[in-house]
């Protein structure tokens, strides 16, 4: 079933143990926003004992003859039996390769910005370790002005996601590696963990550290201050009835006064920033409660059961946890070859409204579950990224609408 390749060549196959194709404990880890990594020893007897060089030779890790990873050889070491332990991280780790020169980037989308990124990037690194722009679904109606020196394109990417969430994802097309940035999790597994079946372990996890009432939101620094020796940064006064704090009255009543300073220093817009400031305000009356479960691929007992894929949607039933809903793939830990011990773990974080914090959880955390929408709405993209978009939906229903202006939107669903 899983296959590795060195620049082309099979290096281990799981059916077919030939002394030149051995390989001890290759274990594959997938993990959302990560590059995923290929750690295995190869014997004096394999194919690639000798070819393999760290840094140049592409290796990649197929599964019934199609490519799920690929990488290159990071670090090696040598044990006693001469052994080659090499750890190979992924194709996003490409992208720690090159560094972005000093340059602004005003008036741009979240694509034109990841497409100018890429742009430079390629300009800088041979063929093999170059991308195309995808599907990206991420969007910011105030997407600011953005300044790059210096940095690793890889520390860019990441900025993004710290900012905006979302997932990167490396995607390969008729030989052309693609980089998606999704907000959405792109696929939804028939497969169904449950209690008592599959599910081996379930951790959940409180954290009010960053609990707040209210906030006092600061934009740009102003030019001039009131106070010479401080600097004077932006507020909402001038439009929030002349006070400097948006908070939220329900929380102020339950857990009284409790405030923090939350800074967005690319916002010049008082209006702007209110927006910003009680939609921030909006989540962190929250409490965050997070969900990891680790279980077993039941695809590994029977092949009609569907595969579990990295940021697929699968559904776990646990009664004695009050759970029944979906969660997102966030995790693969694949021995290669034991692949029926493989473990996903499952996460998410899911919030639970502060005056009913005292209740029962679970059934409030359900009742939120529920009705949050599935539908993977594109709402609005250049052509070259609705074409992505639609290229990426291997499966389901693609739908068109207009709305009362005339404008398309374009859905993408599991179901009609």
């Amino acid at each position: 079933m899983y296959s590795i390749y060195a620049d082309g060549v099979c290096i281990y196959n799981d059916i077919f143990a030939l002394d030149n194709m051995k390989v001890v404990s290759p274990k594959l880890v997938l993990e959302d926003n990560s590059a995923g990594s290929l750690s295995m020893k190869l014997p004096p007897s394999n194919l690639g004992y000798r070819s393999i060089m760290r840094m140049v030779t592409d290796i990649s890790v197929c599964k019934g003859g199609k490519e799920i990873w690929a990488g290159r050889a990071l670090t090696e070491n040598k044990d006693f039996w001469n052994n080659r332990e090499l750890y190979c991280e992924g194709e996003l780790a490409f992208f720690n390769d090159s560094t972005q020169p000093p340059a602004e980037y005003p008036g741009l989308t979240v694509r034109g910005y990841l497409e100018a990124l890429i742009t430079v990037h390629n300009s800088k690194v041979p063929a093999n370790r170059q991308f195309a722009i995808g599907a990206v679904t991420v969007y910011d109606d105030d997407f600011p002005t953005r300044l790059t020196n210096h940095e690793k394109t890889m520390a860019l990417l990441n900025a993004l996601i710290e900012r905006y969430s979302g997932h990167l994802r490396v995607r390969k097309v008729d030989g052309v590696r693609y980089l998606d940035y999704l907000a959405e999790y792109p696929d939804t597994c028939s497969q169904v963990i449950q209690f008592g079946s599959n599910l081996i372990d379930f951790t959940r996890k409180w954290d009010s550290s960053e609990f707040a009432t209210a906030i006092v939101p600061l934009g740009n620094r102003l030019a001039n201050s009131p106070i010479e020796s401080l600097d004077a940064y932006l507020t909402v006064e001038s439009v929030n009835d002349g006070s400097m704090y948006v908070q939220s009255d329900e929380a102020v009543d339950t857990y009284g006064w409790i405030e923090k300073m939350v800074s967005w220093d690319d916002v010049s817009d008082p209006a702007v920033l209110l927006e910003k400031a009680k939609a921030y305000l909006a989540d962190l009356q929250f409490d965050n409660m997070e969900l990891e479960l680790s279980a077993l691929d039941l695809h590994y007992l029977d092949v009609n059961v569907e595969a579990v894929k990295l940021l697929d949607e699968i559904r776990i039933i646990s009664r004695p946890h009050g759970l029944d809903r979906l969660f997102p793939v966030k995790k693969l830990e694949i021995p290669l070859d034991n692949p029926d011990q493989t473990v996903f773990k499952l996460g998410d974080t899911v919030k639970t409204s502060l005056t009913s914090a005292n209740n029962q959880i679970s059934a409030a955390i359900l009742q939120k579950i529920e009705g949050l929408p599935k539908a993977h709405a594109i709402l609005r993209e250049a052509k070259e990224n609705a074409t992505q978009i639609m290229n990426m939906a291997t499966t389901g229903y693609i739908t068109i609408t207009k709305d009362e202006y005339g404008s398309d939107t374009l859905y993408i669903s599991n179901i009609r």
